[in-house]
């Protein structure tokens, strides 16, 4: 929130030190529900998986031995996601805005697949030093 990017700034001074940018990776809701809503995890070896990026292994093996005991955890269900957006929109939609005034700020398309959003991010950060 702005009292925490406001500590954050105050500190950074004391060390004689700044915060030259901030990404932010933007991602429209509805992908980003589609992306939570899909992780799975093992009850029995702690494992994550998604239904649709990393799914489970045809023979539904677990690493601690027998097969995976696969379920969606509750707060990967979809009216748990949308409530957690909320809250973030909420507490950081004005932080954001702060960077962005402060032309901090470096948006990225957080929608695009993780090898183009890493590549992304790889020049943004070759961009500013």
């Amino acid at each position: 929130n702005l009292d925490q990017a406001s500590a954050l700034s105050d500190l950074l001074s004391q060390m004689d030190q700044s915060l030259d940018h901030v990404i932010y990776f933007e991602c429209a809701e509805s992908e980003l529900v589609r992306r939570l809503s899909g992780r799975r995890t093992c009850r029995t070896c702690g494992d994550t998986f998604h239904v649709e990026f990393a799914p489970v292994a045809e023979n539904n093996s677990c690493k601690a031995g027998g097969t995976c005991d696969i379920y969606q955890r509750s707060d990967d269900q979809e009216d748990a996601i949308l409530n957690r957006l909320k809250v973030y929109q909420r507490e950081t939609g004005p932080l954001v805005e702060h960077y962005r005034e402060k032309g901090q700020l470096i948006v990225l398309d957080g929608s695009a697949p993780i090898e183009m959003v890493g590549s992304a991010l790889r020049d943004a950060l070759d961009q500013t030093g």
